[in-house]
């Protein structure tokens, strides 16, 4: 694991410009998510979104405001009754700068209709939904107070080719150029399954003509949406649109996609990102700060095998090497496509040598400073680049945010991970969790039961081992005694026999009483309970008779095993 220092100054902290609500009866935008946001100048300019309306309802916004960055204030700089886009949500919105115009474009988006009539006797998700594919322009001044929003003329109503109607889709400038990527369209009425889409479509935003572009080679991104979408320009001015995961229907329902891929425009051809690391997730932001780096935060994760998610706050970065055909390393062998009318976009210039065949990329994570502040979990949030610095403004989790976050990627600290650690869901963790257990308690029961048994055999052991002595007898045809014979074997005892004495006063071979004991705690003559686990075992041997004495009276022993014990070596 390597960490890298972006630059020699101390570890980047986030510093918050703005809270929302902590400033009493000064004008702020409502809290929202899934809204259109860009930077220009010192400035950041946000429309529509959706939020809620304090008692749990969504509610779909069409306002526009600018927060000025250094004096760290909000301005609605759109009157509520002056010309603007229907409310609408999961829209995109990229910034048009050149030296002519400065403009926020506004395009798609969708929203769910909150008509009294159309609402009645209808569940929450058979509400009609509302899908756009117009575009709008707001003319962008640091000085005026006030600015305006104007409709493009609708360049399909002569069927003329243009996107279907969508929302979650990507979008990014590249000179005059706005390309579109992705997105999801939803049935008005709500009868027919969603769709996805894999289209890369190309507006003029001086013509007001859209362009479905058909790129060269066979490679290709699957349909997605809720992905994430940037620029990434190269020091010659070279551009490609990157593109990062997001989610993919399959089948009643959706998964995550952990890719990354690059859209070399000059060659009109798309090109996969090879990983170290699997990093997948949604509605996260991505910002390019420079020609090969470039930074999220937030988004969400869901796994495919449970019904929970997870939302992060945290810092990742990603660093792109390109490799082209005339490299040394990366190149050799390697053969390009190049669309024979790339000026059918742009007038980028390329070339067969300069052509790009290979990327990858090295995932980058954020060393927090935990001894500072740092915005909260959240996905749907935007995020735009100023100067050096990422911005981010809004999201939601649990409810929705109104904060505003600067974070300077200049002296960021980040460390590298070949894999990427994939958060469990709820579910998942349970399961292993409960597995971790059992494995526990099932391998402390075998323990249990080892040290039983060896704890048993440690007790057995204190029966203490004694020699064998037959007793005299008085008669050769007496009978043997029943104690001169083993009560589980039936074999008679032998002399300097080894037997062992219970406490007791019952002997028994040694094997015989100890595979006894295996499975049983009494004697098998008397039904005496021998405790092995619970008592310290204290045998007392029996005392060799005494001879009588001379005239004695009484009649003498007879029976009885005498033992003798084993001396100790």
């Amino acid at each position: 694991m390597d960490v890298v220092a972006l630059a020699n100054v101390a570890s980047a902290q986030w510093t918050q410009l703005w809270s929302f609500g902590s400033v009493g009866d000064l004008q702020q935008p409502e809290r929202r998510a899934a809204h259109a946001m860009v930077a220009f100048r010192d400035a950041l300019y946000i429309y529509g979104g959706i939020g809620d309306d304090g008692s749990g309802t969504d509610k779909e916004f069409d306002d526009t405001w600018k927060f000025d960055l250094l004096a760290r204030e909000w301005t609605q700089v759109v009157p509520d009754a002056g010309a603007k886009p229907p409310r609408r949500f999961h829209h995109a919105g990229v910034l048009h700068s050149n030296d002519t115009v400065d403009e926020l474009v506004v395009f798609g988006g969708l929203s769910i209709s909150n008509d009294t009539s159309a609402m009645l006797g209808t569940a929450a998700d058979q509400l009609p939904i509302l899908q756009f594919n117009d575009v709008w322009r707001l003319q962008l001044s640091s000085d005026a107070q006030t600015l305006e929003w104007t409709k493009d003329p609708a360049s399909n109503s002569s069927g003329v080719a243009a996107p279907t109607p969508r929302s979650e889709a990507g979008a990014v400038i590249y000179n005059d150029q706005m390309l579109i990527f992705g997105g999801i369209a939803y049935d008005s009425n709500v009868e027919n399954a969603p769709a996805d889409n894999n289209e890369l479509w190309s507006y003029n935003l001086s013509s007001c003509a859209w362009t479905q572009l058909t790129p060269v080679g066979t490679a290709r991104p699957s349909k997605r949406f809720s992905h994430s979408v940037t620029l990434m320009k190269e020091a010659d001015g070279t551009a490609h649109l990157v593109v990062f995961s997001g989610r993919r229907l399959e089948l009643s329902s959706w998964t995550l996609l952990a890719d990354m891929w690059i859209y070399a425009i000059g060659q009109n051809q798309w090109i996969p990102v090879s990983s170290t690391s699997s990093l997948a997730r949604a509605y996260t932001s991505m910002v390019s700060l420079s020609p090969t780096w470039t930074w999220f935060f937030g988004g969400y994760y869901k796994s495919s095998q449970g019904p929970n998610g997870y939302v992060y706050d945290d810092v990742v970065s990603a660093k792109l090497a390109l490799a082209r055909l005339g490299d040394s390393s990366g190149g050799a062998g390697a053969t390009a496509v190049i669309d024979p009318d790339p000026s059918r976009l742009t007038p980028q210039s390329h070339s067969v040598a300069n052509a790009v065949v290979s990327a990858s990329v090295k995932m980058y994570f954020g060393v927090p400073n935990t001894q500072m502040p740092a915005p909260l979990l959240r996905y749907n949030h935007r995020a735009a680049g100023w100067r050096d610095c990422m911005v981010i403004h809004g999201g939601s989790y649990q409810t929705q945010r109104g904060d505003v976050w600067i974070f300077n990627v200049s002296g960021a600290y980040v460390r590298e991970e070949t894999a990427a650690a994939m958060p469990m869901d709820v579910e998942t963790l349970v399961y292993v969790l409960g597995g971790f257990i059992v494995s526990i308690i099932t391998v402390l029961m075998i323990l249990l039961v080892r040290w039983r048994r060896i704890d048993r055999q440690h007790r057995l052991e204190q029966l203490e081992i004694t020699k064998y002595r037959r007793p005299p007898k008085e008669r050769d045809d007496e009978p043997s005694s029943a104690e001169e014979i083993c009560p589980i074997c039936l074999i008679e005892f032998e002399d300097d026999e080894d037997v062992r004495n219970l406490p007791c006063r019952h002997i028994f071979h040694v094997p015989c009483i100890d595979e006894w004991f295996r499975r049983n705690t009494s004697c098998p003559m008397c039904k005496s309970d021998v405790d092995l686990e619970a008592e310290d075992i204290d045998v007392e041997l029996p005392q060799s008779p005494a001879p009588p004495a001379a005239g004695a009276s009484g009649s003498p022993r007879t029976g009885g095993a005498v033992v003798i014990p084993v001396p100790n070596e």
